[in-house]
């Protein structure tokens, strides 16, 4: 009895010990969602940036790890967020692309995947790039 006494004893401030905030998260769960991809549809001169913006909301107090990834197979770095009650914060990044001749248009989105709490990918923020150079002017 006093083994099964000192293994719960463990257990319990092994568990205090992690914090609150860490534990309770991983009872919870969290979701991503994203705002369309600003611009849209970008023309202009590149390279061009595109911004993506959304939230991300937690059932519980905790913390939630996250990632961005996007259409041409890169990831982001893990991302953290703590929440102090359940709900939602902020989240945003940007994409700068179409800097070469070789890449005059592209069609591609973001997204992001939760981690933990495991949770479903977000919708995906979709946009297009067309770049627009200026013409040659001859003086």
């Amino acid at each position: 009895m006093r083994a099964v006494s000192k293994s719960v004893l463990a257990l319990v401030l092994g568990g205090m010990a992690a914090g609150a905030v860490t534990t309770s998260a991983l009872a919870g769960t969290a979701t991503a969602v994203l705002d369309p991809a600003s611009p849209p549809h970008y023309v202009g001169k590149c390279p061009g940036t595109i911004k993506f913006n959304g939230w991300i909301s937690s059932s519980v107090p905790g913390v939630v790890k996250y990632r961005w990834f996007r259409s041409d197979g890169a990831l982001g770095p893990v991302q953290t967020l703590v929440f102090r009650q359940k709900g939602r914060l902020p989240i945003s990044t940007t994409w700068t692309l179409g800097g070469i001749p070789a890449l005059p248009s592209y069609a591609g989105w973001e997204a992001v995947h939760v981690l933990s709490p495991a949770g479903p990918d977000s919708n995906k923020a979709p946009f297009t790039l067309k770049c627009v150079q200026s013409p040659l002017t001859h003086g």
